[in-house]
């Protein structure tokens, strides 16, 4: 694609999957696109960044495991943000071997973006909950869906 950090992502990946398998995705992003600018065309972007992930890493069964963007009372979210963490609830709930992770209910590490330390190891555990809740289904065609958000 010629974008950063996509193809060093990619490139990333694909050494380690010469010596390992490839388990899953973790995606926790989309603040940046929670603007009038980007949160528009954002479900359409996402889709398009799993199909890609998925196809450049042949890896078409892959989880894809999507985090709720943070959420806290010193800033609330606009209409804009909004608008993201929907299209992260639908691609999750319509595209195989995909889910969505919950993360209500954390704190921020000072700057109303990024997880405090403790937040981040229950962000970890919350995405080994909802993996493990898909993993049984993930053989050859099957969906792996959750019928809902994990937490």
């Amino acid at each position: 694609t010629k974008t950063h950090p996509y193809d060093d992502a990619i490139a990333r990946a694909k050494v380690a999957m010469a010596s390992g398998t490839l388990a899953g995705i973790l995606w926790l992003q989309g603040e940046a696109d929670g603007n009038a600018k980007n949160a528009g065309d954002y479900e359409a972007r996402m889709r398009a960044v799993v199909e890609n992930v998925r196809r450049d890493l042949s890896a078409p069964t892959v989880p894809f495991l999507i985090g709720q963007m943070g959420r806290f009372a010193e800033k609330p979210w606009n209409s804009y943000r909004s608008r993201v963490d929907s299209a992260h609830r639908a691609v999750a709930a319509s595209m195989p071997y995909a889910t969505f992770v919950l993360t209500e209910g954390l704190r921020h590490r000072g700057d109303t973006t990024h997880y405090d330390t403790e937040s981040m190891r229950e962000i970890g555990r919350r995405y080994a909950r909802a993996f493990l809740a898909m993993k049984p289904a993930a053989p050859a065609a099957k969906s792996a869906k959750s019928s809902s958000p994990v937490r």
